[in-house]
């Protein structure tokens, strides 16, 4: 074989090495950008839920409930802001949701009694998210 046909080998051999790098170059390249797309999409859709639940929540800020519990056990509770429902529990236990809205210091009162040491505490809907009202109290109802 003449010396000019060698020379041809090794110069094509030579350029599909190089041409093997860049495509093992190109791939990398490619997987490390698919990477980071699946990394974005995972966290773009944590932070956007993130902040969904934020928003929901800001409308419970401020929201308190006044609650008392008179000796013979009818109860009270009286919302600090308006809430579209307003629900009473008793020692855990829903015991009576309002039929409707209920304006800022408006009072909502229980048709199931308090029993002597159960623990009243009220919650609040505003735009659907359900809000605890942040305070309880212990019902002293007089026994007769």
């Amino acid at each position: 074989m003449p010396n000019h046909e060698r020379r041809y080998i090794k110069n094509i051999l030579r350029m599909k090495k190089a041409q093997s790098q860049i495509i093992t170059t190109v791939l990398i390249i490619l997987l490390v950008l698919a990477a980071i797309v699946i990394v974005w999409q995972v966290v773009n859709s944590t932070v956007r839920g993130g902040a969904e639940e934020v928003e929901a929540q800001a409308e419970c800020l401020g929201l308190t409930t006044e609650i008392t519990v008179n000796s013979v056990g009818v109860i009270q509770v009286v919302p600090s802001k308006a809430v579209g429902s307003l629900t009473i529990y008793a020692d855990g236990e829903l015991i009576h949701t309002s039929t409707g809205a209920v304006a800022a210091g408006v009072s909502e009162q229980s048709l199931v009694n308090a029993g002597d040491g159960e623990v009243i505490s009220a919650a609040g809907t505003i735009n659907d998210q359900l809000c605890p009202g942040l305070n309880d109290i212990t019902a002293s109802v007089a026994v007769t």
